[in-house]
């Protein structure tokens, strides 16, 4: 049998041999190392990025630790422009990457990190704009964001819709509101208009 195979690869041409053996090789290379996809590609950039911007001063990275745990806790514990001026930075510098991050890649297993620290910082402007009671009205969603903060919230939200669509925000939006201060106490009509998340963006883009 052997010896049979051997015969026939002898008597095989030269040329046709050849592709096969390449055909072979590179077979063996794929199962070895399987060829990235562009999201692999783009997010292999971007979590290097965020490594140099984002968690810059964090020990271990890959999370909310040490200086982005630390710039979190600040702002939401002081709730006031100054204590919140490094945590905007860094979710301003955050945003600036997701822009390059295309929007097929969104359901790709490698942007769920980054879907986590978009939902942080977008719960981080929820909590600051409702503060510890449920606003006075409507008009006083923003609590004291500015229109510069607004511009940064709202930019984080398109993205998080560009990325992993309306569904996606709507049950992200639903699962955050309810656990606001008072909010039990309120209709879920009630919740959104005094919800930040109800603030018309247009124009602060």
């Amino acid at each position: 049998m052997l010896s049979s195979i051997i015969l026939y690869i002898q008597r095989m041409p030269k040329l046709l041999l050849g592709f096969l053996v390449l055909l072979g090789v590179l077979a063996v290379l794929v199962y070895r190392d399987p060829p990235k996809t562009v999201c692999d590609i783009q997010m292999n950039e971007v979590n290097k990025r965020l490594a140099d911007g984002f968690f810059v001063n964090d020990t271990r990275g890959g999370g909310f630790e040490k200086g982005v745990m630390t710039a979190f806790n600040n702002c939401l514990n002081s709730n006031a422009p100054g204590g919140c001026h490094e945590m905007f930075s860094r979710l301003d510098y955050l945003e600036e990457l997701i822009k390059t991050i295309p929007a097929e890649c969104g359901s790709h297993p490698s942007t769920a990190a980054v879907k986590g620290f978009v939902a942080k910082g977008l719960r981080l402007f929820g909590m600051i704009a409702w503060g510890e009671a449920k606003p006075i009205n409507k008009y006083n969603k923003t609590s004291w964001l500015d229109t510069s903060d607004l511009g940064l919230y709202c930019r984080l939200k398109r993205q998080y819709q560009r990325l992993y669509g309306q569904e996606a925000w709507r049950q992200f939006v639903w699962g955050f509101l309810p656990g606001l201060p008072e909010a039990k106490t309120l209709q879920r009509k009630e919740i959104w208009d005094l919800g930040l998340f109800s603030y018309p963006c247009k124009g602060l883009y």
